[in-house]
């Protein structure tokens, strides 16, 4: 699930932001500066929930980052571009807080902001936090083997009213024990 949120986010920017053909799904894209701006989109941490114990459900809280780097030729056209992008990433995710039909909701938590003059251009970078929570089916029964169920173990406790000769169900079960 937490694949089709980043991959739903990275869909929902596309062709929306500055970046447009750089908006990627990973912690390791990397990007030389000609090719700014990019976007990043990446998971973060991932708290869970029983949500429901029968069948169990669990209520997920994915913690992801979005993250928007730029570059101009100097402070003010950063700053411009960078603005910008975050204030459409900002409009497109509260547009479909759901996702779709994903998640319960989208929540944006925090915004930082970095600045960098070092290199041959001035970068711009603002990583955009959202807590998005959602329910998850622990298992996907049809996909789980039974194999587990081998493992069942019953107790029984049958009072014995027979003669020797009869069989009765203390005989049926001691047999199965063996």
């Amino acid at each position: 699930m937490r694949k089709l949120v980043l991959e739903n986010i990275q869909e929902a920017l596309t062709d929306k932001v500055v970046a447009k053909d750089y908006i990627f799904v990973n912690r390791g894209a990397q990007a030389e500066i000609k090719e700014l701006p990019v976007v990043n989109i990446n998971s973060v941490s991932e708290n869970t929930s029983v949500f429901n114990e029968s069948p169990r459900t669990y209520r997920r809280l994915l913690i992801l980052n979005v993250e928007c780097i730029t570059t101009g030729s100097d402070f003010k056209e950063s700053d411009a571009i960078l603005e910008s992008m975050v204030k459409t990433t900002e409009q497109i995710i509260e547009s479909n807080e759901y996702l779709n039909g994903l998640e319960r909701t989208t929540i944006l938590n925090d915004i930082d902001y970095d600045f960098s003059s070092e290199g041959q251009s001035p970068v711009a970078a603002a990583v955009l936090t959202y807590n998005c929570e959602y329910i998850e089916s622990a298992q996907d029964f049809n996909k789980v083997a039974y194999d587990a169920l081998i493992s069942v173990n019953s107790d029984w406790k049958i009072k014995d009213n027979t003669t020797e000769n009869e069989i009765d169900a203390t005989d049926i079960v001691d047999n199965l024990n063996k």
